[in-house]
């Protein structure tokens, strides 16, 4: 039997990125680093980032593990994704529209009257194509 491993939160690389794009309260995961400082491994952990932060007697607020970066799940990156946006130059508004054809997913905006104002490269799998466009709609300032 050929199992598949289907990708369900972004990568450790993928979450480097977004963490300097989203807020690090619309991740659902988190990526802890273990064992030695140098070895740069790390585990993901289902749970919100900030809920590795505690408050301390005096108020301050500190991380409960030194170094976690945010990572995100399907789930919250469609979150992160705009049903509908405008562009500035035209008084239509673009849906966004997902689909999978040939094991490829295909995610863009457009209307009826036009193909795909804003759209990214078929992906092989959901996450990354919700990754691209994350970063597409960010570089047009559309996030």
């Amino acid at each position: 039997m050929n199992m598949t491993t289907i990708k369900s939160f972004t990568s450790l690389e993928q979450s480097k990125v977004l963490s300097k794009i989203l807020s690090d309260e619309s991740s659902d995961m988190v990526y802890l680093r273990c064992g030695f400082e140098d070895e740069g491994e790390y585990s993901i952990l289902v749970g919100s980032y900030h809920e590795g932060y505690t408050e301390k007697e005096d108020g301050t607020i500190v991380p409960v593990f030194d170094d976690h970066i945010p990572a995100w799940s399907l789930v919250a990156l469609l979150e992160e994704i705009p049903e509908v946006i405008n562009f500035d130059d035209d008084e239509n508004d673009y849906a966004l529209k997902i689909f999978k054809e040939s094991g490829l997913y295909y995610l863009s905006y457009g209307n009826p009257l036009e193909n795909g104002k804003v759209e990214i490269e078929a992906q092989e799998n959901f996450v990354d194509a919700c990754y691209w466009m994350i970063l597409k709609l960010h570089e047009l300032k559309m996030l």
